[in-house]
């Protein structure tokens, strides 16, 4: 492909210049024991290897563990499967009346563009179909069919586009693509997932971005993973983006080995903010086959989360497609209260609905609550209508115990009484920082004193909890 790019200009000269085999990666970036093994094994089953010379670029060669390299530089693990995993992990197969068009929810369906990404994301859920070895878009026949059925069916009110990455489609193919669903639905949303902005920034071009912003109602969703992915060149084209008035939401992954800290992820969120992008979902990875080595705990990740959340204001929600094609729940201490033979059993309405496999510690057939993320989760935001003392006085008159649990019990509703004002503050402060025209750099640096304050209280909280279980027990 790098022979072709001196024929093209502009952004598809990047793309055709992007690095598919190992040869091509730049001097000084030797791949470790673990990523020759993949290209040396049988990887049909595994997703193509690209990686775009944007990305390579923001990567540190010296780091084995650098999340851009984690991310788009295979390994052998994908090779082997793990427990649990499904070649179709959210039954989209089942959810399609007509080729590439996806109808789970009444309101929405979800069109399968092209099979092509710029830069092949390791992690990726949709694996047997973004492989770049079946037909680049959609034939007119399949487009023809696919916006029948959404004319035909007026409940839908939104058109995602998805694949593979749409926007890799000329601009003349997405005006007559748009165009077509407009054509009898000049009412119906459209919401483009793209990961464009990220790995091939130049394709956000004003021609592009006057394209779309010609389509409104339209809205842009982005997966970003890792603060280092916001440098200068894709919040550049966020910008473009955002000036034409289009909303522009994220979409991030809980990646272990990516950002499976606290900071991380409450930089990430910070930054994505300063960006003019909402963050909207945070998922736990799915179960794609060769995907295990990127998936936390749920439990654990629940905790991250949390920490995350507790440092700043723009925290989206933390989310598990239930595998086998349940839909969107969040995780919540009460969806992994059970444990079975190594997997949670993930209830929807009170029902069994999917079971996701366990990462952490022994597993319990017992059905009760694992221990271990018990306390603090349990009860986050459970006395908020209560005085301090009615609160404290009722948890510990339902639990039969001392004046003393009482005494103990007022303290740590008093202190998260203080955390969640300290919150408040903090996104007040967030703002009027963010309306000065701070750089995130600035804004973190201004909001230390108030991360350090949240900090020192969370640790006073967690120690009067380990208290009040110490006095329970």
């Amino acid at each position: 492909m790098v022979r072709e790019a001196g024929k093209l200009r502009g952004w598809r000269a990047e793309l055709a210049g992007r690095v598919t085999k190992p040869r091509d990666l730049p001097p000084g970036l030797e791949l470790r024991p673990e990523e020759r093994a993949f290209f040396r094994g049988h990887r049909r089953e595994a997703p193509p290897f690209a990686v775009t010379r944007h990305l390579l670029g923001l990567l540190d060669p010296a780091d084995p563990a650098d999340p851009i390299r984690r991310q788009f530089l295979p390994t052998a693990s994908e090779l082997s499967p793990g427990a649990g995993e499904l070649e179709d992990p959210l039954g989209e197969d089942r959810v399609q009346p007509v080729p590439n068009l996806l109808h789970r929810y009444p309101d929405r369906a979800l069109l399968l563009v092209t099979d092509r990404c710029a830069a092949y994301c390791r992690h990726c859920f949709r694996r047997r179909v973004s492989s770049g070895r079946r037909r680049a878009f959609l034939s007119p026949a399949e487009l023809e069919q696919a916006a029948a059925y959404v004319d035909g069916h007026p409940e839908i009110r939104e058109l995602i586009l998805s694949g593979g990455d749409p926007l890799l489609l000329s601009d003349a193919r997405l005006r007559a693509l748009f165009a077509r669903f407009r054509r009898e639905r000049p009412e119906l949303a459209l919401r483009v997932h793209t990961r464009l902005p990220v790995v091939l920034p130049r394709r956000v071009t004003p021609a592009l971005v006057r394209l779309l912003a010609g389509f409104r109602p339209l809205r842009l969703v982005v997966q970003v993973n890792h603060p280092r992915e916001l440098d200068p060149a894709c919040r550049q084209a966020l910008g473009l983006l955002a000036a034409a008035g289009l909303p522009l939401l994220a979409q991030s992954v809980l990646l272990a080995g990516v950002n499976d800290r606290p900071r991380t992820l409450a930089e990430l969120f910070a930054a994505l903010s300063g960006a003019g992008v909402r963050p909207y979902y945070l998922f736990q990875p799915d179960l794609a086959r060769g995907t295990a080595h990127f998936r936390p705990d749920p439990a654990r990740g629940l905790r991250l989360y949390r920490e995350a959340a507790a440092l700043g204001p723009e925290a989206p929600r933390y989310m598990l497609d239930l595998p086998g094609g349940g839909g969107k729940v969040p995780v919540e201490p009460d969806l992994l209260g059970e444990r079975e033979d190594g997997f949670y059993l993930l209830r929807r309405d009170g029902v069994v609905a999917a079971r996701y496999p366990c990462y952490a510690g022994p597993m319990s057939t017992s059905g009760k609550k694992p221990k271990d993320f018990a306390s603090v989760m349990r009860k986050t935001g459970k006395k908020l209508g209560k005085t301090l003392r009615g609160a404290a006085q009722a948890t510990a008159k339902a639990a039969g115990k001392t004046a003393e649990v009482v005494a103990v019990r007022t303290r740590i509703s008093a202190k998260q009484v203080r955390q969640k004002a300290e919150f408040l503050k903090m996104g007040e402060s967030f703002y009027r920082a963010r309306k000065s025209g701070m750089s995130p750099e600035q804004i973190l640096a201004s909001m230390q004193p108030q991360v350090t304050k949240l900090d020192t209280l969370q640790q006073e909280i967690a120690t009067l909890e380990l208290r009040e279980k110490t006095l329970r027990n």
